[in-house]
């Protein structure tokens, strides 16, 4: 469907609110969506919503540039901070084309980056098989673990990110389309980023609760996770290029709508364990 630049545009000249959550970097999608929401624009004179999911992934340091302190944090907050960010970024194209439509006027935007998701979703979508229901992320390192038969961590594993629960995400976008149905002046356009994240947690956490899974059940060497190899190492990143690198977010402007998530970190690794076992059934 999101090839059918038709459809969407179609579908989306008669929306007043476009919720686009199937992908961050599918850019002629963005752009048959906004055609549809300039439209509406042009019809009756009044902009559309457009909410987008990109990423925390933004955040990563991947050029490697030694001018950026490691130890930084980004806050949603910061007009600054988020305007500094590289274009050449993760899903940035597509984040701009998003802001460039509510700059035009036609369309405020509101652009959601959650963390690291986990948890397995529950609902009519799930229920109907047309939605993903589990972290590719997660499952991509959990996969890699078996391949090799002992789950590992890139380095010493002390990359840091942050994570949200899968329907505690949903209770956010739940909040921000009654805040712009009941308030059209929610925050939007370069002050309408809302990263979704409810704590941060280290990788060799999320390894270990994978060997541990693994090894219970004869699928790993040891409890504790091995350091990947260089060549590991690159065939990793390839398919997780993002997990080498230090991504630290504060939704605060989340919170401000009233988002008030409860998941913690020992819920996330619980979500890991029972994400393992799915796995490998």
């Amino acid at each position: 469907m999101l090839d059918d630049a038709d459809l969407l545009q179609r579908l989306s000249s008669e929306a007043d609110i476009a919720l686009h959550t199937a992908h961050a970097d599918h850019m002629p999608a963005a752009r048959a969506i906004l055609a549809g929401l300039k439209a509406t624009y042009d019809r009756t004179g009044d902009p559309s919503a457009v909410i987008h999911t990109s990423g925390t992934g933004v955040l990563c340091n991947v050029e490697n540039d030694e001018s950026i302190d490691p130890e930084t944090v980004y806050h949603d907050t910061s007009v600054e901070q988020m305007a500094s960010l590289p274009a050449s970024r993760r899903h940035r194209d597509v984040d701009f084309q998003i802001i460039s439509a509510d700059k035009d006027g036609y369309v405020r935007s509101y652009i959601v980056l959650p963390g690291l998701i986990y948890g397995l979703p529950t609902g009519p979508i799930a229920d109907l098989g047309i939605q993903n229901i589990k972290s590719v992320p997660i499952v991509t390192n959990i996969r890699f673990a078996l391949a090799r038969g002992q789950a590992a961590t890139i380095g010493d594993g002390q990359v840091v990110w942050p994570a949200v629960e899968v329907h505690e995400l949903g209770d956010f976008y739940q909040i921000l389309f009654d805040s712009y149905s009941a308030n059209a002046d929610v925050p939007h356009g370069v002050e309408g980023y809302y990263f979704v994240e409810n704590g941060e947690f280290v990788m060799v956490d999320v390894a270990r609760e994978v060997a541990v899974t693994l090894h219970g059940i004869g699928k790993g060497r040891s409890p504790e996770p091995e350091q990947l190899s260089p060549e590991e190492m690159r065939q990793l990143q390839k398919r997780s290029p993002l997990f080498a690198f230090d991504c630290r977010a504060r939704g605060e402007r989340s919170r401000a709508l009233g988002w008030r998530p409860k998941k913690t970190k020992g819920d996330m690794l619980k979500a890991i364990r029972v994400e393992t076992l799915s796995t490998v059934a």
